[in-house]
């Protein structure tokens, strides 16, 4: 070859391979976790996501969905993002993006955070607790996580706080992805998380250089939040993120750290105790809340009494805190649910408490006289306190948020409820009335108590209604046309079966029916409100695009040909060897061309004979459970409960009762 050739040659293969450098530079990047919320206040949020190439980082905003009209901008190519917003409106709703300078990486109408309400001012803020999550199997936490979405459905949490172990088992970056991060993926993008750090964020196991350090503030914890040091969300200032305060409205929350570094613990231990007297002594809030990781009360897979961290708390912190009318203690640790009575002044051993039963303000069980639970316990009447002395504190212990233990006896003398489930803790504020609610793994509610400061004018009948403990069946009559509509409740509720027989139950979207290979489609409607006496007039599947398809489809919807659906497992051929309905229904959809769409076009042809050839069944009774079967070619991509739980596909139904 020429030498003239070979110039022209090799100066054409350098410019196509710095225009193939540049162009790889410029393509998108790739998130790989959040975004999730952090540190709000009534004039500011902090927002995190991490992305696998370096970037900048850009967070488009606005109070209109479509109209993300400001921006701000940080500089400097990064993987874990983290941008400060302020100068906000408080208790205002915004919407928002996350992405780089070349485009947005996340955003939607699920996309938003609302501001803290002025500090002190009366606005009803829900709390979802979860303690001890982090089980890296994911079983637990999965059905206490479907369970609350589907029991609190449109009212959600305004924030979310977790009590240590949220991650296990040395709260590692890897391991906080996926108990964390993926687990609580749609409620992380628009609900605060707060958090107190547990024995396991910290936990040597052989990796301590590994784990979080409370002194130093070093390891994966303490990398993945940002907690206020400064009072950046009320409260003052500790200078560290292992203790701190913020304030929602009229909640003052305390977070401490009861694990404490190994080194340095008596220092850590002084300081602590010094700002939390300073903070307790500059607030006003009408609730305080406190939360860390270890009980000072439990008989559970912990025993408080023998615990050096729990009695620590208990001799050295509960004094300040109840000196200053706390109202409730949130603790983990003890796998269990235990809740104790109205208490003050019981600092030490439970055998204090059945020495001086004094130390038990009200032996009652704290429920409105109108609420029976499915217990049959008989309801005592609320919880009262008066605002002077600020005497009565209730704690809560729920560190079952992914698993339970059967150790211990679940006796202690200071509780007035103990039961050995996985669940979580729902509070509701409401101006003078805190209710606290434990909701289990199959979303019924197990335990309720009422706190009121209201000068004991709380009506008693009242609060039934703020109590939704499980769906009612309407009044018979056989002139009203009634309607019922279920939405997909829990993870493994809608489920895919490929061609080799494997189920997923935990698939992020639904395929129907082309994943790679043909596949059918399981859609399970549990705790279905339907008389067996019905008249079917009306039924269909309402479901909502999660990617835009247009290929030709053809779809065929069976039902389970049973009295009582049984829930889907892992075993293969799960879903194609159950029985299926005489009547099916043809359904060749129209293209879905716009992601998030819900409308006539994803939801499918009439389905009254196959829900009226199910409930005829033997065994069949309101409450039951119902399966769909999708099975077909061409493909359509509808939400799947773990993609987006609030567009998980959604049964309808119409009857009329039959004379």
């Amino acid at each position: 070859m020429p030498i003239n050739r070979k110039k022209q040659f090799l100066t054409l293969f350098v410019f196509i391979t710095l225009l193939f450098t540049a162009a790889t530079g410029l393509s998108a990047a790739t998130l790989e976790r959040g975004p999730y919320l952090q540190q709000p206040s009534p004039g500011q949020i902090v927002i995190r996501w991490r992305t696998r190439e370096k970037t900048d980082s850009v967070v488009s905003f606005g109070t209109l969905a479509g109209a993300l009209n400001q921006e701000v901008r940080r500089a400097g190519r990064v993987t874990d993002h983290e941008v400060k917003i302020d100068g906000l409106a408080p208790a205002t709703r915004y919407y928002y993006s996350v992405g780089d300078s070349a485009e947005s990486l996340a955003g939607g109408n699920d996309f938003y955070f609302v501001t803290s309400p002025v500090t002190g001012s009366d606005t009803p803020t829900r709390i979802w607790v979860l303690g001890d999550p982090g089980s890296q199997s994911g079983g637990g936490s999965r059905a206490v996580r479907d369970a609350y979405a589907a029991w609190a459905g449109d009212r959600r949490a305004d924030l979310i706080l977790m009590l240590g172990d949220n991650a296990y088992t040395s709260g590692l970056d890897h391991q906080y992805q996926v108990s964390v991060f993926d687990r609580f993926r749609p409620f992380l993008r628009n609900t605060p998380l707060w958090s107190v750090i547990g024995n396991h964020e910290g936990n040597k196991a052989g990796k301590r250089e590994e784990s979080a350090d409370s002194v130093y503030q070093s390891g994966p914890y303490y990398e993945i939040f940002s907690f206020p040091k400064k009072g950046e969300s009320g409260g003052v200032a500790s200078n560290t993120e292992a203790y701190y305060s913020f304030d929602h409205g009229n909640i003052h929350f305390i977070m401490l750290d009861s694990y404490f570094s190994t080194d340095d613990r008596e220092q850590f231990r002084h300081r602590m105790l010094a700002w939390l007297k300073s903070d307790l002594s500059n607030q006003r809030a009408r609730w305080i809340i406190a939360a860390w990781h270890h009980s000072p009360y439990s008989k559970g897979s912990h025993d408080s009494d023998d615990g050096s961290r729990e009695s620590y708390m208990r001799q050295e912190i509960l004094p300040i805190l109840e000196s200053h009318g706390v109202d409730v203690v949130l603790t983990g640790h003890s796998h269990a649910y235990e809740r104790s009575f109205l208490l003050h002044g019981a600092y030490g051993p439970s055998s204090d408490i059945r020495k001086n039963p004094a130390l038990i303000l009200d032996h009652g069980n704290g429920r409105p006289t109108s609420v029976s639970l499915a217990d049959g316990i008989p309801a005592t009447g609320v919880y009262r306190k008066n605002r002077r002395d600020g005497k009565g504190t209730v704690y809560v212990v729920t560190g079952n948020a992914s698993s339970v233990s059967k150790r211990g006896n679940l006796d202690h003398p200071a509780m007035a409820v103990s039961h050995r489930e996985l669940g979580s803790v729902v509070i509701d504020v409401d101006g003078d009335t805190l209710t606290s609610f434990f909701l289990n793994d199959e979303g019924v509610v197990r335990d309720s108590f009422v706190i009121d400061k209201g000068n004991n004018s709380v009506s008693e009948a009242g609060q039934s209604a703020e109590i939704p403990i499980r769906d009612k069946p309407p009044p018979a009559s056989q002139d009203t046309l009634f309607v019922v509509e279920k939405r997909i409740s829990a993870s493994a509720n809608d489920v895919e079966q490929r061609a080799t027989g494997r189920m997923y139950l935990d698939s992020s979207d639904l395929e129907m029916t082309r994943d790679k290979q043909n596949q059918i489609i399981g859609l399970r409607f549990n705790r279905l409100e339907l008389p067996a006496a019905a008249s079917i007039t009306a039924a269909w599947i309402q479901f909502e695009v999660d990617e835009v398809s247009t290929r030709e489809t053809a779809l065929r919807i069976n039902g389970e040909l049973s009295g009582y659906s049984k829930k889907f497992s892992t075993d293969r051929f799960d879903l194609s060897s159950r029985q299926i309905t005489q009547q099916n229904t043809i359904w060749l959809p129209p293209p879905w061309r716009e992601k998030s769409a819900r409308g006539a076009d994803q939801r499918t042809p009439d389905l009254s004979k196959i829900v009226q050839e199910i409930i005829a069944m033997p065994g069949w009774k309101s409450g039951n459970a119902m399966t769909f079967i999708v099975s077909g070619v061409g493909k359509r991509v509808a939400e799947s409960f773990d993609g987006e739980p609030a567009a998980a596909p959604l049964l309808h139904v119409e009857y009329r009762l039959a004379p």
